[in-house]
């Protein structure tokens, strides 16, 4: 497919079955500069503009040190912080030789690419294809958008791509608040719901996020604590999410005091929007006193329920002031919102995965009631 002849600074790009492959040899090895390592990433982000949709990193099964590993992720990271998401790695061997297992630095990287890695000698070129193909689906395609380079000094023709990376301009969130209410303390110097009253004192027919700046990064922010309390709220929902995506639920739960209305709150959850919705979820616990918040700890550990919650949760937490007026808690909320959002692939919650949840419920439903209208006809037969 390509000439592994090619001068080192050398760039090559091919068209195939409407596939577009870039191709930067030499670019892994060691003696290559920074200065040439950049101007090799710059070419390839200019020949696959807007950005590469994979990255796929070529590796001998037994041939990678531990500097080996060190240079191939410094070439990785100059393309962005968030390449890991867009590679997979391919290892290969000598032909005719016998088989020999991927050596422990590179199943570094590989777990590094979320464990994506296969296996040249045992792979056709159809069944590679559909791979790379899956996982260009499985990312929504989604493209890598390079962090920004600084023209290249030296350069004849320096480019000055004033590209961001997906995601890392600054994220102006859309977050959803829900539990009880009495785990939060409404008041105006409340940083993350201000004096805003609990859903349940609110007579509207629609739920509108409140615009919020935190942190310097803008926040919509959706009170839903006690909505659980709230009979009919499908069509309420159904609006919300018509109108936003929502990138993380929140799930205020007191510290120390978790109560049935909290169990509830989880449950309530998973039920309207359907279990796809656990992997957004993060719980924030609230406290009164810093000798509540350093016993956190020794809650996880001594009660089993509390443990169950946060696993349901994937263990992501966090501990803030009841009052929500500490900005280092709430910068560090933030922060834990972003990250949680670049964990789920920058995916959201959406009007399309609450319908197929609703879809779900009601074929199951439907089942349901003709299981019980069966058995009630033999019943009176």
């Amino acid at each position: 497919m390509f000439n592994s002849e090619a001068h080192p600074d050398q760039v090559q790009r091919e068209r195939r079955m409407h596939k577009t492959v870039i191709n930067v040899p030499h670019l892994l090895q060691p003696h290559l500069s920074d200065h040439q390592i950049t101007v090799a990433v710059n070419e390839c982000m200019h020949q696959s503009d807007p950005g590469p949709h994979v990255i796929i990193l070529v590796l001998r099964n037994d041939q990678c040190s531990r500097e080996d590993q060190k240079h191939v992720e410094k070439v990785l990271h100059s393309f962005s912080d968030t390449v890991y998401e867009y590679t997979m790695v391919l290892s290969t061997q000598e032909p005719d030789s016998k088989p020999t297992k991927v050596n422990v630095f590179i199943k570094e990287i590989i777990k590094k690419c979320s464990n994506r890695h296969y296996q040249l000698n045992n792979s056709s070129p159809a069944e590679l294809r559909e791979k790379i193909e899956n996982f260009v689906q499985k990312n929504n395609r989604r493209y890598l958008v390079c962090d920004e380079f600084s023209s290249l000094e030296g350069s004849e023709n320096p480019m000055e791509q004033q590209v961001t990376e997906v995601g890392h301009a600054e994220l102006a969130p859309t977050v959803a608040l829900f539990g009880n209410s009495a785990s939060v303390q409404f008041k105006p110097e409340n940083i993350l719901l201000g004096e805003e009253k609990p859903f349940k004192t609110i007579k509207t027919s629609r739920i509108v996020p409140e615009q919020r700046k935190i942190a310097e990064r803008h926040v919509s922010v959706i009170n839903m604590t006690s909505l659980h309390e709230t009979n009919s709220v499908h069509h309420l929902i159904d609006q919300l999410l018509n109108e936003n995506e929502i990138h993380a639920f929140i799930f205020v739960v007191r510290l120390g005091q978790l109560t049935d209305a909290d169990k509830m709150g989880i449950e309530w959850l998973q039920k309207v929007f359907g279990d796809e919705v656990l992997q957004f979820v993060m719980i924030l616990f609230t406290y009164e006193t810093e000798e509540e918040c350093e016993s956190i700890i020794d809650d996880i550990k001594n009660k089993i329920v509390l443990e169950e919650l946060l696993e349901k949760c994937g263990g992501r937490y966090q501990t803030c002031n009841k009052m929500m007026t500490n900005q280092s808690e709430m910068r560090e909320l933030m922060n834990n919102i972003e990250d949680l959002f670049k964990e789920n692939q920058q995916q959201c919650y959406t009007a399309d995965i609450y319908n197929a949840v609703l879809k779900r419920q009601n074929i199951f439903q439907k089942n349901k009631d003709e299981i019980g209208n069966g058995f009630n006809r033999r019943k009176n037969t």
